[in-house]
């Protein structure tokens, strides 16, 4: 019996509906199974040169009621169908609900929706074949395809959504090895620990040969502070070193000022990660998500791009 990958990550989500998810100190809870190493699990290893994007849909859900200011840039979860047309009717018009959704990922620059939850195959397909989909069956799902148009395959628990050609091909059944099993993205993933929005920007792709893979995630302790991490997987002591020395001197002096007094820490082994934490705040570049300008500090201070 082969036992659907999306069905268990939605457990694992739905079991920990609280608000809090994680603590601040990073090492026990990063060396856990967490929500973010689960929704690696289904991105196959071709794919880890490919920038993700995830979100705890639940705990973010809970996040914007208490504080919409703060956690305004993760409002639609990442859903394309939810960001991209608001005003529609989600159920009529695709078969699914937001609430359905526990887990959502974008993977790639030419994205490729991956959510998790609970759907039902024949109501989404009923609302695709509405919209001209051709729609057909297998042992693992329904695929439904339209010329020119993204390609949606889904089970009872795994909704795919390939924007083109260019998007990463995922498929609906967990694939043999996974981006979880890298060295790389599991030292990413313990630094980061229980985080329940991260942005990771793939294997080796920067123009800084220093850096294997960087990216960044926030998590909210018991009391409601929300932090934000900066991980980046170096490629040596000395790689890490360098690393470690430009986030400083980018705090002084260039784009990390808004991070000015986040202490900056390197790590060791093969892979030492460099990580640097900041508390949330509803200033710009310091909201959890606001990649855009978040994203001034490795472009600028790390020549990443």
């Amino acid at each position: 019996m082969r036992i659907s990958l999306g069905l268990l990550l939605t457990s694992a989500v739905l079991a920990s509906g609280a608000v809090a998810c994680g603590s601040d100190t990073g090492d026990d809870a990063g060396s856990a199974d967490t929500g973010l190493t689960r929704a690696l699990a289904t991105i196959p290893v071709s794919a880890a040169d490919q920038s993700v994007l995830f979100r705890d849909v639940p705990t973010i859900r809970k996040l914007l009621a208490a504080d919409n200011k703060l956690y305004a840039n993760l409002d639609g979860y990442a859903i394309p169908e939810l960001t991209q047309y608001r005003g529609g009717n989600l159920k009529a018009d695709y078969g699914y609900e937001e609430t359905d959704v526990t887990t959502s990922l974008l993977v790639g620059n030419s994205p490729t929706s991956f959510l998790v939850g609970t759907f039902k195959p024949d109501a989404v397909g009923q609302a695709m074949t509405g919209h001209g989909y051709t729609s057909s069956k297998d042992d693992a799902g329904t695929h439904l395809t339209k010329p020119d148009s993204p390609t949606v395959d889904v089970s009872e628990t795994v909704r795919v959504e390939r924007t083109s050609s260019d998007a990463p091909a995922l498929p609906l059944a967990p694939p043999e090895e996974s981006v979880a099993g890298d060295a790389a993205y599991a030292a990413m993933t313990k630094c980061l620990g229980d985080v329940y929005e991260a942005s990771l920007y793939g294997k080796n792709v920067g123009q800084n040969k220093d850096v294997v893979l960087f990216g960044s995630g926030a998590k909210v302790d018991a009391q409601n502070k929300s932090t934000e991490t900066l991980c980046i997987v170096t490629a040596s002591q000395d790689a890490a070193e360098t690393t470690a020395k430009a986030l400083r001197d980018a705090q002084e002096n260039g784009p990390g000022k808004n991070y000015a007094g986040s202490k900056v820490t390197v790590g060791d082994g093969e892979t030492p990660v460099v990580s640097m934490t900041w508390e949330n705040s509803s200033e710009s570049g310091r909201r959890p998500g606001d990649v855009d300008k978040f994203g001034e500090l490795p472009r600028v201070a790390l020549k990443l791009y």
